[in-house]
């Protein structure tokens, strides 16, 4: 089967991840294997589980301080 990956490094929350989390879960009814790329790894644990789905950092740009 397929490997999918979920990504989306924009924003703070994790509304995204709960409007993909219904698609991952029929993705992975149908054998596929799931990933994410998100912005907020640490907060994932709440809607992700990791039995389940693997996740990523995605990249982040500092902020230069002037």
């Amino acid at each position: 089967m397929a490997h999918v990956v979920m990504s989306w490094e924009l924003g703070g929350d994790l509304g995204h991840v709960a409007r993909l989390r219904p698609l991952a879960e029929a993705l992975r009814g149908r054998g596929h294997r799931v990933s994410f790329i998100l912005r907020e790894t640490v907060a994932a644990e709440r809607l992700l589980d990791p039995e389940r789905y693997a996740w990523l950092q995605a990249p982040l740009q500092a902020v230069p301080v002037s």
